[in-house]
């Protein structure tokens, strides 16, 4: 039961990760001169990127399992998550948020894949329901 602890933790982080980017495009605006394009293009590509990442991310999972790959991701979300805090430079939040938006792919392809490998045959359903559970509440943390 600790993987499922783990893996709606995961998505929670993730998720709240992603979900930052419209409360800041305000300071992106007016603090960092982008348009409202340049800023919107930040959970575009996480969209975009998600879509790339998913078929990578669950061949990766297939090979290495489902914890390593999520706690790899986590550190990975977390490194460049971070790095985007410091600087103004458009291209380059654009591509921590590329790497982030990689990470959050493989950690719910990942998340998906644990759950009816470590949930009792007759509880897949709710565990999948967890994810989906913790998806929204980082999204409404955020």
């Amino acid at each position: 039961m600790k993987i499922i602890w783990l893996v709606n933790l995961a998505i929670l982080c993730s998720f709240i990760k992603v979900f930052e980017i419209p409360s800041m495009i305000p300071i992106f605006v007016e603090e960092l001169d982008f348009s409202y394009s340049q800023a919107g293009m930040f959970m575009a590509a996480y969209a975009f990127i998600k879509c790339l990442a998913s078929l990578p991310g669950g061949s990766i999972t297939d090979k290495w399992g489902a914890v390593p790959v999520i706690a790899v991701c986590l550190f990975f979300i977390g490194i460049f998550g971070f790095l985007g805090t410091f600087g103004s430079n458009y291209d380059l939040l654009l591509l921590f948020r590329i790497l982030v938006s990689i990470g959050v792919a493989f950690i719910f392809v990942a998340g998906v894949d644990a759950i009816p490998k470590y949930v009792p045959a007759e509880d897949v359903g709710k565990g999948i329901g967890y994810i989906n559970g913790s998806l929204n509440v980082g999204i409404a943390l955020t």
